[in-house]
């Protein structure tokens, strides 16, 4: 055995047995099947008989497969002195830790002596990467990490012997795992890679990221996404950053309504914070102000409760503020997280629609007079009291007749702010009961039933009638319609107007002026001579009118005209009323004209004998009444004016005393048209229609 001879061979062609490093005899690929070949011959060089002699070999490190180390191995004879062991080679070398190459070794025996002292030395490379061996140290929960900060793991690479790549720098990448698709997605973008020289290599990585999501590295650019390369990452949301939460909603709402603000806390990175740390969180309304109101900051309610949004799936918002209520205010508050100001906000509660029930109108006069301008005060409100500015041009007076919507007139409309106004109007329309609205906002806020009284009486509108002609001892009958500046008839008041006359011999103070129905008044006077009369009509100091009417004198009296004065004295003597109607057929029978009165025809025989009246003293009365006629302008005023009349049907009859207004001008009148009367009552007829 002196002369033996020991070569390590590859058992596959295409593989080689190298032996370049120092010291080391044979390098070999892990996976490279090989034979350990020994060749006896004795002192002589002669080659030892086939199987006479037991040769073995040690391993001294792991390097065939299935082979226990520091056992001998034997080999087996082969052919004339030669002995072979053949076998997988595996197990690759390992490095100490001074990164120092453990290379393996075996000692050959034969018959128990070694060939040599000194050991074999092989150095077993590893062989290419295997995925499907290779690990990363994650748990099976996956890797959990806040957004932003650092985390790390190792990747142990090896080949298909579970041998560490420890000879060569592998590159490994990492990348997100499509779980749908199930293929690699983007690769990370911020992490390190670090080789421990090992075959194992330190990852340090850093999202910002808050998910859960798949991940699956690649050596060398080769994948496979079993079990053992797809692994769960869980990046939680850092630390509330106050600077990168947001808030977000209406600032704007109606009283009574709510102002909503979806809260949305956020680590520095922009992440949502997840329930369990906004659990944690108390978000505070803190430093409310009143910036602007109607109202003392001191009575400010406002009612403001942040509450946690459920949390699901895609939702961004955590927290949701509300805050309401009843007064309209524009205020400031404060968002804080513990001491940390979150967001300060300003929020407008506008007042509701106006309401009418709570609306307050002052100063609106029962009594007006038309045309004259009066103001009201007149605070618009909603539902809850606040006041309404800006409604100024909505503001508006209207009757509730729609046809009478010109007989007002807005004036001028002053808003003094906190929903007070002051409005002035006209009414240029006169009414006993004149319904108004008052509106404001598009709304009826207040009804009311107001007397608009005429304006003072103008000549311009007044309309004055009166006849051309006229007959002596008729009374001249002349009617006046007093009206305003604005069509509306007037009060029946005297002192609104006056009447001269000229003519005829008569006096101012044969004119008497009585009121009807309706404005108008009459104004007679009884000529008893021919001639021209001039009227002047002034109405509150204009003139009205001038009017010349012609007096026919006695002696033209046609006999109708005589009928007519017979007809009228009956009216004015009841004693006469018996025989005013026979005494007239007569007069129109008998041709009685102006001449024959005029010419003292008829006296009392006249009366009795021809006229038919028996009671002589009746007949005296006549004759003397028609001789007075002929005595024109010295004749006594004993007629009553045609215009002393009634019309319709009476109303209510009110006595009236001495002492009472309006008792001494009636008698008075009384007393200068008929001296001998005596005024045993005066009644004043109370009737509606004279007011309509």
């Amino acid at each position: 055995a002196k002369g033996s001879h020991v070569e390590m061979l590859s058992m596959n062609p295409s593989l080689s047995i190298t032996s370049k490093a120092k010291g080391v005899e044979y390098s070999v690929v892990a996976g490279t099947r090989c034979a350990v070949s020994v060749k006896l011959f004795d002192t002589f060089g002669n080659a030892r008989p086939r199987g006479k002699d037991k040769v073995t070999f040690i391993q001294l490190a792991s390097c065939f497969e299935s082979e226990p180390v520091g056992t001998e191995i034997p080999l087996l004879a082969v052919g004339l002195g030669a002995y072979e062991y053949q076998g997988l080679v595996v197990h690759a070398c390992s490095k100490n830790g001074d990164n120092v190459i453990e290379t393996s070794g075996f000692i050959v025996l034969v018959n128990g002596q070694k060939v040599r002292e000194d050991p074999m030395i092989v150095d077993v490379l590893p062989s290419e990467v295997n995925l499907d061996k290779c690990i990363a140290t994650v748990t099976p929960s996956g890797i959990h990490s806040r957004a932003g900060e650092k985390f790390e793991l190792d990747v142990v690479v090896r080949d298909s012997w579970n041998n560490l790549r420890n000879r060569t720098h592998d590159v490994v990448e990492l990348f997100e795992y499509n779980s749908v698709t199930k293929q690699q997605a983007d690769r990370w973008g911020e992490y390190d890679v670090s080789s421990s020289g090992h075959g194992s290599y330190r990852i340090t990585a850093r999202h910002t990221l808050a998910r859960q999501t798949y991940f699956t590295y690649v050596v060398n650019g080769v994948s496979s996404f079993t079990a053992n390369q797809v692994h769960l990452l869980t990046i939680t949301p850092h630390d509330v950053n106050v600077g990168q939460c947001v808030i977000t909603g209406e600032v704007t709402s109606t009283v009574g309504q709510y102002i909503s603000q979806l809260i949305s806390l956020r680590d520095e990175f922009g992440n949502v914070l997840s329930p369990q740390q906004t659990a944690a969180l108390e978000i505070s309304v803190v430093n409310v102000k009143v910036l602007q109101a109607d109202i003392d900051p001191a009575d400010l309610k406002l009612s403001s409760r942040v509450s946690r949004v459920d949390h699901h799936p895609g939702l961004i918002y955590t927290h949701q503020l509300i805050s309401t209520t009843e007064q309209a205010v524009h205020v400031a508050l404060d968002l804080t997280i513990g001491s940390a100001l979150l967001q300060r906000l300003n929020f407008t509660f506008e007042p509701d629609d106006v309401d009418e029930r709570m609306c307050i109108i002052e100063n609106l006069p029962r009594t007006i007079v038309a045309g004259e301008q009066f103001a009201m005060q007149i605070r618009v409100r909603d539902a809850f009291k606040n006041g309404l500015s800006g409604l100024e041009p909505t503001i508006c007076l209207l009757p509730k007749d729609a046809a009478e919507a010109t007989a007002i007139a807005k004036v001028s409309g002053t808003d003094l702010g906190k929903g007070n106004y002051v409005m002035s109007s006209k009414i240029y329309k006169s009414f006993h009961h004149f319904g108004i609205s008052i509106h404001a906002g598009g709304k009826i806020i207040h009804s009311a039933v107001i007397e608009v009284l005429p304006a003072k009486a103008k000549a311009k509108n007044c309309d004055f009638e009166c006849s051309s002609e006229c007959r002596a001892h008729f009374p001249v009958m002349a009617r006046i319609l007093l009206r305003d500046e604005f069509g509306n008839i007037a009060f029946p008041d005297e002192l609104y107007f006056s009447v001269e006359v000229e003519g005829c011999a008569l006096q101012a103070s044969d004119v008497c002026k009585f009121a009807e129905s309706g404005g108008v008044f009459s104004v007679t006077f009884l000529p008893k001579t021919s001639g021209d009369v001039s009227i002047k009509v002034l109405v509150s100091g204009e003139l009205l009118t001038v009017k010349h009417v012609t007096v026919r004198a006695l002696a033209t009296w046609s006999k109708e005209d005589a009928r007519d004065w017979i007809v009228t004295l009956g009216y004015v003597e009841p004693r006469l009323s018996p025989v005013v109607a026979t005494l007239a057929d007569n007069f129109m029978r008998q041709g009685v004209t102006g001449a024959k009165v005029a010419g003292g025809l008829l006296d009392r025989g006249a009366f009795h004998f021809a006229f038919g009246i028996e009671d002589m003293q009746t007949a005296q009365f006549l004759a003397n009444c028609l001789s007075d006629l002929s005595k024109g302008p010295a004749a006594p005023p004993m007629y009553l004016p045609w215009s002393w009349k009634t019309s319709g049907a009476p109303g209510q009859l009110v006595p009236l005393g001495p002492g009472d207004e309006g008792y001494a001008p009636v008698v008075e009148r009384f007393k200068r048209t008929m001296p001998a009367a005596v005024v045993a009552a005066v009644e004043r007829l109370e009737s509606a229609s004279l007011y309509q």
